[in-house]
């Protein structure tokens, strides 16, 4: 079986209406932090602060020219926070794993995520990214992954 293979490029507000499709699809809302239903106003005007912002990087995946999910990047002071989302066609497909890691590879410093106590698959990427559990809050899994070397 050949291996996919993941490229990624930065989002543009072209981007949006799909990226909101993505947010508001019921499997990625469950999996979620925040669950609620994402109205088009509130969410472009997140992808307009994201797409501005230094401390932002919002990327959207292609396997042979298909959008297949974003990956993001969220910096906080030195630490970089990761997160990924699937298009529910691509789901189950190992997308997540390698956009993950193209993600995390452009960092030598500090990455965390956090992942809900029932989304296992994301749970598995954060540790195949190098991430260890640090702490759980109710429903919620802290992984970090310290600089490297």
């Amino acid at each position: 079986m050949t291996q996919l293979q993941v490229t990624l490029r930065l989002a543009t507000i072209e981007d949006a209406p799909l990226l909101l499709q993505w947010r508001n699809d019921p499997v990625t809302r469950a999996a979620s932090l925040s669950i609620a239903v994402v109205g088009w106003e509130e969410h472009l005007a997140w992808v307009n602060r994201v797409l501005v912002s230094q401390d932002h990087q919002l990327f959207i995946a292609y396997v042979e020219g298909q959008a297949v999910g974003t990956a993001r990047s969220d910096r906080h002071s030195s630490v970089h926070e990761l997160s990924w989302t699937v298009a529910p066609n691509w789901r189950g497909q190992g997308v997540a794993k390698l956009m993950a890691k193209q993600l995390a590879d452009q960092f030598s410093g500090p990455i965390c995520a956090r992942v809900k106590l029932d989304n296992l698959a994301s749970q598995n990427i954060a540790i195949y990214l190098g991430m260890k559990l640090d702490l759980q809050k109710s429903d919620v899994m802290y992984f970090a992954r310290p600089a490297l070397v």
